[in-house]
């Protein structure tokens, strides 16, 4: 009886303790979103598409620039194991208005792993974003370029965006460039991307000023160009 008494104040002792810590493993669950990498603002879906306005200036030396207005559409291809990378195709199509055909303009690829998202434009691999997904986050998108180092930084993750008629839920904005000086030139670049679609959006401007003595400081534009894409549509076929 005595051996029986002292089991059951063994067994009570155990419960009291166990019991906190099973409660406090219950109350200190995880958030889905805490666990979210981020891999839905860079979705690689075969078929999946997205068309763009485009907007592309080129000034030259002799004071003349050229302007044109277009259509772009980027889809992703079926993908392809490539040294144990999985490699999706980016095609890109342009056409000059809505009413006529695509046209192929080239092809890109990408590939996104635990870590980065890469793609390769022109023969240039460029990281585009890294993961987990953070605000102020920053990393040298020529890691695995040839050009030297330049740190690109993520901000605005989360917020809506409207654009073009299209809402977006959560976005969040790449910082690029943000060099804007008013003697020599400027080189502001951002890129904006949406979850579960994309790029949605492109800003290049990559201007040289006319540093001459009797130009300089009037913001002279003297060679240079400005590009700019913006969603309209996007899907999957």
């Amino acid at each position: 009886m005595a051996d029986l008494l002292r089991y059951r104040r063994l067994a009570g002792l155990c419960c009291s303790l166990l019991f906190p810590l099973l409660l406090a493993s219950c109350n200190s669950t995880v958030e889905p979103e805490e666990l979210e990498p981020g891999y839905a603002y860079f979705p690689l879906s075969p078929g999946a598409y997205v068309d763009y306005n485009a907007l592309l200036i080129t000034f030259s030396p002799d004071g003349r620039s050229d302007t044109s207005r277009y259509l772009l559409r980027e889809q992703t291809g079926s993908p392809d194991t490539i040294n144990g990378d999985v490699i999706y195709p980016l095609y890109r199509y342009s056409r000059a208005d809505s009413l006529s055909a695509w046209q192929l303009d080239s092809v890109w690829t990408q590939r996104r792993s635990t870590a980065q998202a890469i793609r390769t434009e022109n023969n240039e691999a460029l990281v585009k974003l890294v993961f987990p997904v953070a605000e102020g986050k920053s990393w040298d998108a020529h890691v695995y370029s040839f050009r030297e180092s330049e740190m690109h930084r993520m901000e605005g993750i989360g917020e809506p965006l409207g654009l073009n008629g299209l809402d977006f839920a959560s976005t969040l904005v790449v910082a690029q460039s943000e060099l804007n000086d008013p003697i020599t030139g400027q080189d502001l670049r951002s890129e904006v991307y949406a979850q579960n679609v994309g790029l949605i959006r492109r800003e290049s401007r990559i201007l040289e000023y006319c540093t001459d003595p009797e130009c300089l400081g009037l913001q002279e534009i003297e060679s240079g160009r400005i590009f700019e894409i913006s969603v309209i549509a996007y899907g999957n076929e």
